[in-house]
């Protein structure tokens, strides 16, 4: 599948990021491609969220393993390449890794590969030292899958970030994972808190 895109730098702190961003895609060209909705061809606002986060706090990715769940394009994975020793960029779309790995080819990352990873069939999960997550809230049915990986890489003390936008099913997702979590951060651009 040919994927008309932008080539983009995108600057988060001292880091800039550059990949390539997919020109607008009609729904319903892409949904009867995969038979879904092209999420991934987007930079999401939590995305942006995520990489501020982690250019504020670099310590957090520096030298780690990485894994991106539902990475769509990776914008959070090009910038934790920056900083990490190894990332991994996985989605269950194989047309959003065809442009992730163009991406990578084009900005000559060499620590970055893709997978293709479907949470809801995971049965062998990737190491991990940090799991970023991004605006994957979206989807109810996905929550039991995702809570289940989540806890995985918790029980082997895998750091976790978690960007999500404020969205009503948001709540329903986050609330199971307060059993598992000892700290959370919130970050808004109006309000701070931590728990």
């Amino acid at each position: 599948m040919q994927i008309s895109a932008q080539w983009q730098q995108l600057k988060f702190g001292a880091y800039t990021v550059q990949l390539w961003v997919p020109a607008a895609i009609p729904a319903q060209t892409e949904s009867a491609a995969e038979n879904a909705p092209p999420y991934w061809a987007k930079l999401w606002p939590a995305a942006h969220a995520l990489c501020t986060f982690m250019a504020a706090y670099p310590s957090l990715v520096q030298n780690k393993t990485v894994l991106e769940l539902g990475a769509g394009i990776a914008l959070p994975s090009f910038l934790a390449a920056q900083m990490a020793a190894h990332v991994c960029c996985s989605d269950a779309s194989p047309a959003a890794l065809q442009l992730v790995e163009q991406s990578i080819r084009h900005s000559q990352s060499r620590n970055m590969h893709t997978t293709i990873f479907n949470w809801n069939d995971a049965k062998e999960l990737p190491p991990a030292e940090l799991l970023l997550l991004s605006d994957v809230s979206y989807h109810p049915p996905d929550f039991d899958a995702l809570h289940r990986i989540i806890a995985h890489y918790l029980q082997h003390d895998a750091t976790i970030i978690l960007s999500t936008p404020q969205r009503l099913m948001a709540k329903a997702f986050l609330l199971p994972l307060l059993t598992h979590l000892s700290l959370i951060h919130i970050s808004e651009p109006t309000r701070q808190a931590e728990i």
